[in-house]
């Protein structure tokens, strides 16, 4: 639950990001400020991942990162969408919820299987 909490963190950040700047700036930029936290927190993430493999080999980092993170990489990136979207004032719903949907998949993943194949692979 802790890990589903964290994720849908993540998205609402993601969705405000726009609608913050264009309250505080007024830019025409705003669409772009989702794309950026992404960019950066998928940068530090990289970096972490990285770290990771090289301390423990590329086998159990695959296993910890590739079950969950085919579902909420893309989630993440609807919730670019939709915090583009937001920012202009465009309807969101559906979006929202494929982006909330894929975040709680996600979750479940890597709270139910993603410790099986690391601890049966190694």
């Amino acid at each position: 639950m802790e890990i589903l909490a964290n994720n849908l963190l993540v998205i609402m950040i993601y969705a405000m990001a726009g609608t913050l700047v264009k309250a505080l700036t007024g830019s025409r930029l705003a669409p772009l400020a989702p794309w950026g936290v992404f960019i950066v927190h998928m940068a530090m993430t990289a970096f972490e991942i990285y770290q990771y493999a090289v301390q423990e080999g590329l086998l159990p980092c695959l296993a910890l990162v590739l079950p969950h993170g085919t579902f909420e990489i893309p989630g993440l990136m609807l919730a670019c969408v939709v915090g583009s979207r937001l920012s202009l004032g465009k309807k969101i719903f559906p979006l929202m919820a494929l982006a909330i949907t894929l975040i709680a998949l996600g979750a479940w993943v890597e709270e139910y299987i993603t410790p099986f194949p690391l601890a049966h692979w190694i």
